[in-house]
């Protein structure tokens, strides 16, 4: 079985951060798959075995808590791990429960380089599926 790089779900309403992220991620030689809403991001998490989610918190039509509430594995499959992008460094307690469910947040704007070594570590801890290879 050929080794592939892990596939990651990239869910951001801002058409600008999502191309930009997308375009980090795929040099950095991951796979992504990209959506503009939580919504849009549940469809392709039924259709796809995702290896790690970076969501956008704050979205119209299903936004990062409402994603995270749905997101549970498919029998015989692990929980995906979540990374969280906020513009807003927000301390209400909805945000901070919703940060608690998560693996790892992040402020935007974020560094790039921040960015990638989360997803890695994120991977890396949760041990990647068979055939796949962190890059």
């Amino acid at each position: 079985m050929p080794e592939v790089a892990p596939l990651i779900l990239l869910v951001e309403d801002d058409r600008l951060i999502r191309e930009t992220t997308h375009d980090l991620l795929e040099l950095s030689g991951f796979r992504v798959l990209t959506a503009p809403s939580g919504r849009a991001a549940c469809a392709l998490l039924e259709r796809n075995q995702v290896d790690l989610v970076v969501t956008d918190l704050l979205m119209p039509d299903g936004d990062g808590a409402w994603l995270l509430e749905r997101m549970n594995p498919k029998p015989g499959r692990r929980p995906i791990p979540v990374i969280l992008l906020t513009a807003h460094a927000d301390t209400t307690p909805t945000a901070e429960e919703t940060k608690a469910r998560a693996d790892a947040y992040l402020v935007k704007p974020f560094d790039p380089d921040l960015l990638i070594a989360t997803v890695r570590r994120r991977l890396e801890r949760e041990s990647p599926r068979p055939g796949v290879t962190i890059p």
